[in-house]
């Protein structure tokens, strides 16, 4: 996250726990071949499964997540904002 400019140099980085239930909604700031990372905040961010996703997702995308009982799906898109 510090490499792609989206987290502050001089605050830490910090990881959220996936929710157990309800939504989050934040921009893919890392992607590789099973995880994406969303930053949920300044330096904040969480990580998913690619294959919970049920979508190609590209760094940048905004999306919105729902969590109940442990479960994650996606929302309606959200759009994609540069």
């Amino acid at each position: 996250m510090r490499a792609t400019g989206t987290a502050i140099r001089e605050m830490p980085v910090i990881q959220r726990p996936t929710p157990s239930a309800g939504s989050v909604a934040g921009r893919a700031v890392v992607v590789n071949d099973s995880h994406v990372a969303f930053a949920t905040a300044a330096n904040r961010f969480i990580v998913v499964d690619v294959a919970a996703l049920g979508r190609e997702v590209q760094i940048g995308d905004r999306l919105s997540l729902s969590f109940s009982n442990g479960r994650m799906s996606l929302e309606t898109d959200i759009g994609r904002e540069r």
